[in-house]
């Protein structure tokens, strides 16, 4: 019990050091697809959701996808080779439900029994963009409320987010 109680300090601490920087993204880039030129959205569980899009180049072969709505965090982390599908590792994925931008409700994985997908439809290299759709199936992994759901759907995913690297 006490180590449970450790982790879940070192996790609110972590998250609380990671949200304490300054907001260098210009707010007419994202939000509304009507109205921005970058998006992320999606059914979440038959509701629609939309995230605040971010994405960052990790090294020469990867790119981590985020998408931050008000309550709960999508991270998608992928080796990216360019336009094609993508299999997704399954530790790798995380959905977070929060309080606020701050303390973790939930955690979600990728489920092993049923396919998600990511595909990069366009990639810009020049303009650092990568668009893309997405179906992602999750199962929760942890949990401060025995009421959140047990998985978490996201289906007909749409993307196009700027690199920050």
């Amino acid at each position: 019990m006490r180590t449970r109680n450790y982790t879940i300090i070192l996790i609110c601490l972590a998250m609380i050091l990671i949200s304490c920087k300054k907001n260098t993204a210009d707010p007419t880039l994202a939000g509304d697809t009507a109205t921005s030129q970058f998006f992320m959205q999606a059914s979440k569980n038959n509701a629609a959701w939309t995230g605040y899009p971010q994405a960052s180049a990790i090294g020469v072969d990867s790119i981590t996808i985020q998408g931050s709505g008000m309550f709960d965090l999508l991270y998608i982390k992928f080796k990216f080779n360019g336009v094609g599908q993508y299999t997704l590792p399954s530790d790798l994925q995380t959905y977070y439900w929060t309080f606020g931008e701050v303390l973790i409700r939930a955690r979600y994985y990728l489920r092993n029994d049923v396919p998600s997908t990511l595909n990069v439809t366009a990639y810009d290299a020049a303009a650092k963009t990568v668009t893309g759709t997405f179906d992602l199936h999750l199962i929760k992994t942890s949990s401060t409320i025995i009421a959140d759901p047990q998985n978490i759907d996201f289906a007909n995913g749409t993307f196009k987010v700027r690199l920050s690297n």
